[in-house]
């Protein structure tokens, strides 16, 4: 499913920089499938969402102490086509993995979710629009105005995986290593070190932000567009245990990077810091 985006991706620079300062996405439409009114405003409101989760730090990583300057601008030319605008002080190079996989997932019709509405419609089935693949709806998916933040720095060629390059990872064998590996284990228990609270302050709004990410399909690869969003919703939550804040945290399949964006902007940027271990080790 990766290729129908492939074959519509135009980039200016084949090793794009690790962080940057900015980088634009501009959606060019095949003919009559611009989007209406209702449908900007779905995909103006993913984005305001991804706006929010660069300034919790989500897609930072060394740029952490920046996160406040992200801005992400969505504007519409006269012909329908729509451009992506992202800048500030330095947001990693996943910022833009993201921002692609968002435009997929919102110009594709998955076929679970077509199918399992269709069952849901029962006799009025046929009244449901036929679903549309991202090839349908886009000519061309372009990268632009890409401002390195720092000179000298390149990070892989792949722009639509995430790179473990610049990442951080926690002292627990099965979060580290490759991003797109799927996470296999028990439920987790983390905790901050030297049992100080969680540097993040409001945990919701970081669990709210992660949630949304999660379900607009931003840490599901790619490839599996064509596959529903799975529910994990009930799999974060935290307790009070020996007078110290633990965060327990479902297993949330191939969304491994996912899970490491939501614990490093827990941790205030520092994953390193944080405690993690299995439910099943006690």
């Amino acid at each position: 499913m990766s290729s129908l985006v492939k074959e519509t991706l135009k980039q200016p620079i084949s090793h794009l920089p690790l962080y940057m300062r900015s980088f634009r996405l501009d959606v060019i439409y095949n003919d009559d499938m611009a989007p209406d009114d209702e449908r900007r405003e779905v995909l103006e409101g993913a984005f305001t969402e991804l706006e929010d989760a660069l300034r919790l730090g989500f897609f930072c990583w060394d740029r952490f102490s920046t996160r406040e300057t992200a801005e992400v601008h969505v504007a519409w030319s006269d012909e329908g086509n729509m451009s992506v605008a992202v800048s500030s002080e330095g947001v990693h190079h996943n910022a833009l993995v993201a921002a692609i996989r968002i435009v997929a997932r919102l110009h594709h019709t998955s076929q679970e979710g077509y199918e399992a509405m269709r069952a849901l419609l029962g006799e009025d089935a046929d009244a449901l629009s036929l679903p549309t693949s991202f090839r349908q709806n886009v000519a061309s998916l372009e990268i632009s105005d890409v401002t390195a933040a720092e000179q000298g720095e390149a990070a892989a060629t792949d722009v639509l995986n995430f790179t473990a390059e610049g990442i951080s990872f926690p002292a627990f064998a099965a979060l580290r290593d490759e991003v797109n590996e799927n996470y296999t284990g028990d439920r987790l228990i983390v905790t901050s070190s030297a049992g100080q609270d969680f540097p993040a302050g409001d945990l919701d709004e970081v669990e709210d932000c992660f949630l949304s990410l999660f379900g607009s399909g931003v840490f599901t690869s790619i490839s599996n567009l064509d596959s529903d969003i799975p529910d994990n919703e009930a799999e974060i939550f935290t307790r009070q245990h020996n007078g110290q804040v633990e965060l327990l945290f479902g297993d949330y399949g191939d969304q491994k990077y996912g899970m490491l964006e939501f614990l490093n902007v827990v941790a205030g940027g520092r994953i390193a810091n944080l405690n993690v271990r299995s439910e099943s080790d006690g």
